[in-house]
């Protein structure tokens, strides 16, 4: 009796979260919340235009038992052009992105390409912090089972940074620097994919990640020591759509060129995926890359 007042408890929770987070009463409320913020920000393009790459080696490519000997590269492109500045924080853009995949083992959910194009609204809530809302369009090629799925897509996402310490590194000894960056993510989508399966399944994911970096005045933050927690919750109730992943890990940051860093690591994790009552741990070796260009 007290499981099954668990799980509808939980279930209660879950949807009242998405409907909220997915409704244009909550999405204006958070634009219109990030514009005040924005207002006291200094006056700066906290929204540039421009576009973003990143990618990633990892190994092995999920904590389950199918992708234990698995080696998985994913990535992105994504470039924008403004169509409408309303100021230094506030933007209407329209964008192209191709994300990739591709792994050892063949796996149909990790062999694709996807294409997507749409417009948003990015609105500037911080110096380092924005939110946008918007409309896309996406053609998902699968390789392995030779099926090409395609649709719109609704979604809203958000993102930021931080330091503690008043955004100060601390000097330590004569040569190195301690600072305490973060930083969070989140998206809401609708439909979670163009997967059948979730074709009427609103998703909520993100992450937050709180970090101890050790550096040099010449390269500071080389060296992080992090934790970090994922989610992942729909409303559909699926088993793989609903997880939270608990993650602690080392990594050496490495700047390469203009505007690219390059970071090597090791993480363990645990996944805790509630709907099949399934737990895995493992330990993960990763190598990822990312730039920015305006």
């Amino acid at each position: 009796m007290t499981a099954d007042v668990s799980k509808r408890c939980i279930n209660v929770g879950r949807s009242a979260l998405l409907t909220a987070a997915s409704s244009p009463v909550f999405l204006s409320l958070a634009l219109l919340w990030g514009s005040c913020l924005s207002n006291d920000a200094e006056a700066q393009n906290t929204v540039p235009s421009g576009g973003s790459t990143w990618g990633e080696m990892r190994f092995p490519a999920a904590p389950q038992t199918e992708e234990r000997n698995n080696l998985l590269l994913e990535g992105a492109v994504e470039h924008g052009v403004d169509v409408h500045r309303f100021s230094n924080d506030a933007v209407i853009d329209a964008f192209g992105k191709v994300n990739y995949s591709v792994d050892t083992e063949s796996l149909d959910w990790n062999r694709k390409l996807k294409l997507g194009t749409g417009v948003r609204l990015r609105q500037g809530i911080s110096s380092s912090g924005v939110l946008a809302v918007g409309v896309k369009y996406e053609i998902d090629k699968r390789f392995v089972e030779e099926t090409t799925l395609h649709g719109f897509q609704l979604f809203s996402e958000w993102s930021g940074s931080w330091q503690l310490t008043d955004g100060q590194a601390i000097p330590v000894q004569a040569d190195y620097l301690v600072s305490f960056p973060g930083t969070t993510w989140g998206e809401v989508r609708y439909p979670a994919s163009q997967e059948p399966a979730e074709e009427e399944d609103v998703i909520l994911e993100g992450a937050i990640e709180q970090a101890v970096a050790l550096g040099s005045w010449e390269e500071p933050g080389l060296f992080n020591i992090y934790a970090s927690l994922d989610y992942t919750v729909d409303s559909e109730g699926l088993a793989w759509n609903n997880s939270l992943t608990c993650a602690a890990g080392v990594r050496l940051k490495m700047p390469a060129g203009t505007g690219w860093l390059v970071q090597l690591g090791v993480e363990a994790a645990r996944e805790r995926r509630w709907i099949s009552d399934q737990t895995d741990d493992v330990l993960f070796v990763y190598l990822n890359w990312s730039s920015q260009w305006h």
